[in-house]
């Protein structure tokens, strides 16, 4: 006993050990600093006792080693982990510990271990919680209103204590108006009673089931208005999502609007299929003109419609000896009526643009496959969009541009609106053997040799 330093004689432990170190000295405690004093009273469980010596062994194992032989788990100090937890371990400093020691002595943490995320919330959590309750019950009232509201914060200090260790979200009394205390409180209670029937549950090893009060079914009329709140909701929703895909990009933004500001941007785009950027124009929208407001046209989009009306009027054909006509009506997408005037019952002349843009449009079907001109080119491509009201349809192209031997699809869609104009003919489906690469029939190519030739003339 007399060669054993004084951690050895409290421990019970054998000194002098060469497993990690090479010397068997005594070393006395003043050759150490202050911190390593602190460590090693705190990791050898001897704060309460006087220790003047420590062995090369015991101050290898207590100082130098000690963190790294830790297991690589979170030491678990509230005893709620049912595995080891792994992930985002960070090793607890000295300082930390002595503010878990002074606020939490209960728990025991001691330097050099590892804690997890949550618990290391949880503690913060804890350790302000009494750091605030104690400046309240420290600090005099001025007035009965002042001290009812400083009697009122300790409770919510308290309670707020009591439902971390049940596992329910704290009070949030911020911003919380008169008439939703009720609701609010109700809607707490509920929560705090299920998380302890949960625990009473598990401890008495019964069922969540057996713990339910039969009073507690959905008989309440506020659970029921807010489920029908919540099913109009779902409702109107769902008649958006059936809406959106059939009208063009001004239209969508009007009918974003009415989106709730609740919803975050990604769960709106997310919900509705539409961008993120989408939802965002027409919350701005929403903000300068209230809901169900038209957006101003885009300047590229009014670009697009200048060279729409010029296409319509470089690809118009003239009807050959109606030049003294004054009444034309039309009668279906490809067939017009003339009358020399107004008044005249009988039509003078019936004229069908049986080659026209419409007979095109007609042909057209969401994820048929059209030969198309683009940039004074000819793609193939597939519909994924038709608004017939602009006269135009959503293409997503392959590549290459022809005439090709072969096409595939690009790496990011590549989708632009084309004009029903230049829009050459629809084609069937092009044919593939290994999914990537696609050819179209000898047929069908020189089909669209002759309608490139007969548009570019």
């Amino acid at each position: 006993m007399d060669n054993l330093c004084g951690i050895g004689i409290f421990l019970q432990d054998e000194c002098h050990r060469l497993i990690y170190t090479r010397t068997s000295l005594l070393h006395n405690n003043s050759e150490l600093s202050e911190e390593n004093k602190e460590l090693l009273l705190w990791r050898s469980g001897t704060l309460e006792s006087s220790i003047q010596t420590v062995c090369s062994h015991h101050k290898e194992v207590f100082l130098r080693r000690y963190e790294t032989s830790q297991n690589l788990v979170c030491c678990n100090p509230f005893k709620s982990h049912k595995k080891g937890a792994k992930g985002s371990l960070r090793p607890v400093l000295l300082e930390f510990a002595k503010e878990i020691k002074l606020h939490t002595p209960e728990l025991n943490v001691v330097p050099g271990q590892r804690l997890c995320t949550n618990c290391i919330n949880k503690i913060n959590h804890i350790i302000k919680t009494k750091t605030d309750t104690q400046k309240l019950e420290s600090s005099d009232s001025k007035n009965s209103s002042d001290q009812k509201e400083t009697v009122r914060e300790i409770e919510r200090q308290k309670l707020d204590s009591s439902f971390v260790e049940m596992g329910v979200s704290p009070m949030k009394m911020h911003s919380l108006p008169s008439h939703s205390k009720k609701v609010y409180g109700k809607r707490k209670l509920k929560e705090a009673k299920r998380s302890l029937a949960t625990k009473v549950s598990r401890t008495l090893g019964l069922s969540e089931e057996d713990m339910c009060d039969s009073s507690d079914a959905d008989k309440d009329e506020e659970i029921l208005t807010f489920k029908q709140k919540a099913k109009d909701l779902d409702q109107i929703v769902e008649l958006l999502k059936q809406k959106l895909p059939t009208v063009n990009r001004r239209k969508k933004i009007q009918l974003l609007t009415i989106t709730p500001m609740s919803w975050s941007r990604d769960y709106a785009a997310e919900t509705f299929g539409v961008t993120p950027y989408m939802i965002r124009q027409a919350r701005m929208l929403t903000k300068e003109k209230g809901i169900c407001e038209l957006p101003p046209p885009k300047m590229a989009d009014l670009e697009a419609l200048r060279q729409k009306l010029n296409d319509r009027f470089e690809l118009a054909k003239t009807i050959t000896g109606t030049r003294s006509f004054h009444n034309f009506q039309p009668i279906s997408m490809t067939t017009i009526s003339c009358k020399r005037i107004s008044t005249d019952e009988s039509i003078a002349l019936t004229f069908s643009f049986t080659d026209g843009p419409y007979t095109i449009a007609e042909q057209l079907k969401i994820n048929s496959y059209v030969c198309c001109n683009y940039d004074s080119k000819w793609y193939i491509g597939v519909v994924k969009m038709i608004e017939a009201a602009e006269g135009d349809a959503l293409v997503q192209f392959m590549h290459p541009n022809g005439p090709s031997r072969s096409f595939h699809w690009p790496n990011h869609d590549d989708e632009c609106w084309i004009p029903f104009p230049h829009i050459l003919q629809v084609i069937d489906m092009p044919s593939t053997e290994t999914g990537r690469q696609y050819r179209l029939t000898e047929k069908c190519q020189a089909e669209i040799a002759t309608k490139w030739l007969n548009f570019n003339k």
